[in-house]
């Protein structure tokens, strides 16, 4: 059996791995992108949900429009049963509002 008195030298075990220096310039590198990239990201959930309710009250109205150029008259509160029964309107469109509408068929007999 041969025998393995090797002994490693310095600059060997130099190159095997990452300094101290390299490592830090990695971490500082990478909290700037994150401070660039975190604000972004964090006010995409706002404006999403912004557009979405931008987007409900834009079909609440067309629904509205609909109702009063097929009725005349604008609706009242209970003709918004009557929006939904004609599927002009889903109240599900409402919840972004943060607001519960309870228009649904089990509640008007």
């Amino acid at each position: 059996m041969i025998e393995n008195n090797h002994i490693p030298s310095k600059t060997q075990g130099r190159d095997a791995g990452f300094s101290l220096l390299e490592l830090m310039v990695v971490v500082v590198i990478m909290s700037i992108l994150a401070l660039v990239i975190v604000p972004r990201v964090i006010d995409r959930p706002d404006q999403a949900r912004a557009a979405r309710v931008q987007t409900d009250l834009s079909v609440l109205k067309s629904a509205v429009e609909l109702y009063r150029l097929d009725n005349f008259r604008y609706p009242t509160t209970a003709g918004a049963r009557e929006l939904c029964q004609q599927g002009l309107y889903r109240p599900g469109a409402a919840r972004s509002l943060g607001a519960r509408v309870p228009i649904s068929s089990a509640r008007y007999p």
